[in-house]
């Protein structure tokens, strides 16, 4: 006898009970998968002094390097609480994408099952010593294909400061069905920041009792 559905949150081990006729009764969850992780979500690995920056931040896939492309320990001219960095970032480093056209990307796992829906949050930073906000685009990407699943550009935060950037989608039956999952971060001018990945999965779980 099939109850209902409820989002399952990937990782929290929390399952509700279904109740019918008034009585609790025993929930089996259906159609599970592998959640994506992201390594290196906060740009922390390799360490850098203050001031320091890398072309090489560690899991993490490089495009077009030659628009100044890595991560950065932020100074106190770039953002004054940066060590460690204020909330919604965290730790000392950030991603970076320097004179836009570059990209930051990682292949992160996961299966994109239909009815689930999959979220990407991602700190964005505007340093205080740049001019303009020159913008940004976070992406989910089907690994297979390449095809961007879901893409988010509009956050706009304060000279100094950070601000999440959230992209979403619910998977349908379609091609990429069944591909694992990549996020990139874009940047198109001088220079957008980037800190404390997330992409979190929430699972359409069917409930049945026997």
């Amino acid at each position: 006898l099939l109850l209902s559905t409820y989002p399952f949150q990937t990782g929290r081990g929390v399952m509700k009970a279904a109740i019918l006729a008034g009585m609790l009764l025993p929930a089996v969850a259906v159609g599970v998968s592998a959640a994506p992780v992201v390594l290196n979500p906060g740009f922390e690995a390799p360490v850098l002094a203050d001031g320091a920056n890398s072309g090489s931040p560690t899991f993490w896939v490089v495009v077009n390097p030659g628009f100044d492309v890595g991560l950065f320990n932020p100074t106190s001219s770039s953002y004054t609480l940066h060590n460690p960095l204020s909330a919604p970032a965290a730790g000392q480093n950030v991603g970076y994408i320097g004179n836009g056209g570059g990209s930051l990307c990682q292949a992160v796992g996961g299966v994109i099952q239909v009815g689930n829906t999959y979220t990407l949050t991602v700190a964005i930073g505007r340093r205080a010593d740049v001019g303009t906000f020159p913008g940004y685009a976070i992406e989910i990407r089907a690994t297979t294909s390449g095809n961007v699943k879901a893409t988010s550009s509009s956050a706009n935060p304060a000279a100094g400061t950070f601000v999440n950037a959230v992209a979403s989608f619910t998977a349908v039956s379609d091609a990429d069905t069944g591909s694992a999952l990549t996020v990139c971060l874009t940047g198109v001018g001088q220079q957008t920041n980037f800190d404390e990945v997330s992409l979190t999965p929430v699972e359409l779980t069917s409930f049945s009792v026997e």
